[in-house]
């Protein structure tokens, strides 16, 4: 299976809220199975078909990290979250004479509430002028931002030695989407990347960047992406 570049996962971190971790979209209809850990191979949590998370006393200081793992008969694919703040006590919680009564517990974020950044398609349409197009959507409630980068890898030789270098496509881009809505986002080639696509004869792989910074937290992931060259002006 392949997709999971719109995982996701809800911004609550304090003792007593459920963490959620949103597969994204995935082809070839896989099964799921849902790892949280402490921190990128730290140690496990829990693991299963559940997408849900408990967070208890046990877990504050922790960076919990999601794994996405679907699987079908051809394989597995694997995709990875965490969240971006450490994980509190839960509020009001305080021991001995000190403690402040009347604070209300945060409250819990269900999966339908957690705004993300959605990229519609891999397939991303570029005009003559190097114009490329994006799609992307704001699923959740309110309104999403952030910023969106186009690289590609490239092998170089320097005095005999080979190295893999990362080559930028175009300008970094922000943007701002309204909730439940879908929007083209451009981003302008460089001279170097119009010239990289069509030395592909306009049908380019590269990877885009995609930063979310609202709502929080921050999220950064990064998809394989085609460019391919329009014949529309």
């Amino acid at each position: 299976p392949r997709g999971g570049g719109d995982i996701a996962i809800s911004n609550v971190t304090s003792v007593g809220d459920t963490v959620t971790c949103l597969p994204g979209t995935w082809s070839s209809s896989p099964t799921f199975t849902f790892v949280f850990s402490d921190g990128p191979g730290g140690p496990l949590l829990q693991s299963g078909p559940a997408q849900t998370y408990l967070l208890t006393p046990a877990d504050v200081g922790r960076l919990i990290t999601c794994e996405v793992r679907a699987a079908n008969s051809g394989g597995t694919g694997t995709a990875r979250i965490g969240l971006v703040l450490a994980v509190t006590a839960a509020p009001g919680a305080a021991s001995g004479a000190g403690a402040q009564p009347g604070l209300a517990p945060q409250a819990i974020v269900p999966p339908e509430m957690v705004s993300r950044v959605s990229l519609r398609s891999t397939s991303i349409s570029v005009s003559r002028s190097g114009a490329a197009l994006v799609r992307l959507a704001c699923i959740g409630l309110g309104q999403c931002s952030g910023r969106l980068s186009l690289s590609v890898k490239r092998t170089v030789v320097h005095r005999g030695r080979r190295s893999v270098r990362v080559v930028s496509l175009a300008s970094t881009t922000a943007f701002s989407l309204a909730q439940g809505r879908s929007y083209n986002v451009r981003l302008l080639l460089t001279a170097q990347g119009r010239a990289l696509l069509a030395s592909a004869h306009g049908r380019l792989a590269a990877r885009l960047t995609l930063v979310q910074l609202r709502p929080p937290p921050m999220l950064r992931r990064t998809s394989t992406v085609r460019l391919v060259r329009s014949t529309k002006s």
